[in-house]
């Protein structure tokens, strides 16, 4: 799945992806993640105020 970080005025500040494996039909996973420096490009970390599902890849 991959996330993007978003600043007020709802623009990409950077985006990360992550992993759910063996998540079945009907099953929820739960988590947190927090992006790396490396990963806000287009501005300052403090500047994220939300985040965006932006691709999801079933398999």
């Amino acid at each position: 799945m991959g996330l993007e970080f978003l600043d007020a005025d709802g623009d990409v500040l950077g985006s990360t992806g992550v992993t759910a494996d063996k998540l079945g039909p009907g099953k929820t996973n739960r988590g947190g993640t927090a992006p790396l420096e490396s990963e806000i490009a287009n501005g300052p970390m403090a500047s994220i105020k939300s985040v965006r599902v932006s691709e999801v890849d079933r398999t």
